[in-house]
């Protein structure tokens, strides 16, 4: 892979107190993205009887690790870094000791088109550094559904975000993820 993943800080702010501008943002990642070589090393993990595990892995401590039932797909970010409380414009700490303000977590899976608009997200602090961000999305989520057929996708965060290019390998490993889910059993959900 040459170039790698696409890293950039989400931080337009609107007179200090947010976000502005996702759109474009999401513009810039793919303008960002077309000089950029396509990314490999997603790796799907198919246990028998088990739930399904889809991951990339951008560093050693920032990864994305996509799993699932047969209602829900869970996203998890590590080691996110340089967040963004939308509440009052400031950046929120990352190393020992640091805490994440109430309601300050956010993130979106965002497949190349529409409007990525950020939602709750759980964190933990990550030990290696930043924060693990966790989001819930239901197996029907439209970015879910594009994800098969995009040419780049990232874990949205106010801080900084990755977008990773999607080859037609990649696009099959997804395509084979979100089948896997469906087809758990009732009592996996």
């Amino acid at each position: 892979m040459i170039g790698g993943p696409i890293r950039f800080l989400m931080g337009h702010r609107n007179g200090g107190t947010g976000v502005t501008g996702i759109a474009s943002i999401a513009a810039t990642l793919l303008l960002a993205a077309a000089g950029q070589a396509t990314a490999t090393g997603w790796t799907l993990q198919l246990p028998e009887g088990g739930a399904p595990v889809l991951e990339y892995r951008i560093t050693d401590s920032n990864l994305y690790r996509f799993t699932c039932d047969a209602r829900t797909v869970t996203a998890l970010q590590t080691g996110v870094t340089e967040l963004l409380d939308l509440g009052t414009g400031n950046r929120i700490g990352d190393g020992p000791g640091a805490v994440m303000p109430a309601g300050s977590a956010t993130m979106t899976l965002y497949a190349g088109q529409g409007e990525p608009v950020l939602t709750p997200a759980s964190a933990v602090k990550n030990s290696d550094g930043g924060w693990d961000l966790t989001i819930r999305l239901p197996l029907g989520d439209p970015q879910l559904r594009r994800i098969t057929r995009a040419k780049i996708m990232s874990l949205f965060t106010t801080g900084h975000t990755t977008a990773v290019m999607l080859e037609a390998g990649d696009q099959a490993k997804w395509r084979d993820f979100l089948k896997a889910c469906a087809a758990l059993p009732s009592q996996a959900r």
